[in-house]
C-alpha cells in the first residue's frame, strides 16, 4: 500500500469526494485516486462484466504462461 503525500491529501481533501487523476512523472501514465468504498461499489455495479471481464485477464493470462 502507498501512503499519501500532503500534497495528495490536500487534493483528496478539496476534491468534495469525487476522485482526482494523479500522473507518473516517470512513464507518464495517468492514474485516478478514489475512495476505497466507492472503488468496491464501481466493481459490483455490473456483476455480468466484471464476470466477463475476469474471464478475459484468466485467459490472457494463460496465453502469457504459455507463450514464455
Amino acid at each position: 500500500m502507498i501512503v499519501l503525500t500532503q500534497e495528495q491529501h490536500d487534493e483528496l481533501a478539496n476534491s468534495e469526494g469525487v476522485s482526482v487523476r494523479v500522473v507518473d512523472p516517470v512513464t507518464n501514465t495517468e492514474y485516478v485516486l478514489m475512495r476505497a468504498d466507492d472503488f468496491v461499489k464501481l466493481r459490483g455495479f455490473d456483476s455480468d462484466f466484471e464476470a466477463a471481464t475476469e474471464s478475459v485477464f484468466k485467459r490472457h493470462e494463460e496465453l502469457l504462461r504459455r507463450l514464455a
